[in-house]
């Protein structure tokens, strides 16, 4: 593969695995760009332990 686009289209439980995702796809050789149109369930983000 060389000079390809990835285009992610998808939904994800938790939004942090939104970024693992998209370095996952750029991770794979000859992947120049990647465009992400993923949404999420739950913003884990927000959420901290203990309140």
């Amino acid at each position: 593969m060389t000079g390809e686009v990835v285009r992610a289209r998808r939904d994800m439980p938790l939004k942090s695995l939104i970024p693992v995702t998209e370095r996952l796809c750029r991770g794979v050789d000859g992947v120049v760009s990647v465009a992400e149109h993923i949404a999420y369930r739950i913003d884990d983000a927000r959420s901290s332990p203990g309140g």
